[in-house]
């Protein structure tokens, strides 16, 4: 339904000379629209995102799924998130919203540390 109508209006436009793609850009391009729904409201915020998180942690949804069904454009998301970061460590700054950070401002462990924590909690036990 909104495909026919967004052609139209680009049609008219064109003919009208209210739109002209850039420079050496395919008309054709003009007509790629990407179609993201409306925000939904969060019934249960904090349990909604957990639900999110665990289905994308679960491979049963994607990143870019669940950013594109909030109403946002991932690359947007990604590309925003990348200057942040970039910003963030130019300036020697580390936030807990770093995904690229450990969480609650421990080291990361690694598996012969997790290994080692595990032997000595059965040796405790």
């Amino acid at each position: 339904m909104c495909r026919p109508v967004v052609r139209r209006w680009i049609d008219i436009g064109m003919l009208a000379g209210a739109i002209e793609p850039p420079r050496g850009m395919d008309p054709r391009a003009l007509y790629r629209v990407a179609w993201l729904p409306q925000r939904w409201a969060y019934i249960h915020p904090v349990q909604d995102v957990q639900a999110d998180r665990d289905e994308v942690r679960g491979g049963l949804s994607s990143r870019s799924q669940k950013v594109a069904q909030r109403g946002y454009d991932p690359a947007e998301i990604d590309r925003e998130n990348a200057e942040d970061n970039a910003r963030a460590d130019a300036l020697g700054l580390a936030y807990d919203s770093d995904g690229r950070q450990p969480r609650s401002g421990g080291a990361a462990k690694t598996a012969d540390a997790e290994e080692r924590e595990d032997e000595r909690e059965i040796e405790n036990a």
